[in-house]
């Protein structure tokens, strides 16, 4: 049976929602979405990606409790506190955690 190319998951997490963006092994964009912020919601994701996934996204008030729901749905989960890094004053967190996703593979 053929092994299915590891995909990663990048989360930019709010309050009532999150936007995705799937990539491949080479960093292209495969997927985005943005599904409620709802246990529901995120792992259907995650399991409608199918495995092997790593899951990326940054430190927050729900990284916690997303970190432990996901853990069992994903071969990865990595919680990146990226704060204090110099960034542009324009910041776009939907390019940056999805560019960060790519340094964790």
């Amino acid at each position: 049976m053929k092994q299915q190319a590891t995909q990663y998951l990048a989360l930019d997490v709010h309050q009532a929602t999150s936007v995705a963006t799937v990539r491949d092994a080479s960093g292209a964009i495969r997927m985005q979405a943005t599904v409620p912020t709802e246990a529901k919601a995120i792992v259907s994701l995650v399991k409608g990606i199918g495995p092997p996934v790593h899951v990326a996204f940054e430190e927050g008030t729900q990284a916690q409790w997303l970190h432990d729901l996901l853990q069992p749905h994903a071969e990865r989960v990595v919680v990146c506190n990226i704060r204090g890094r110099s960034e542009t004053s324009n910041k776009s967190d939907r390019r940056r955690v999805s560019c960060t996703v790519s340094r964790y593979r």
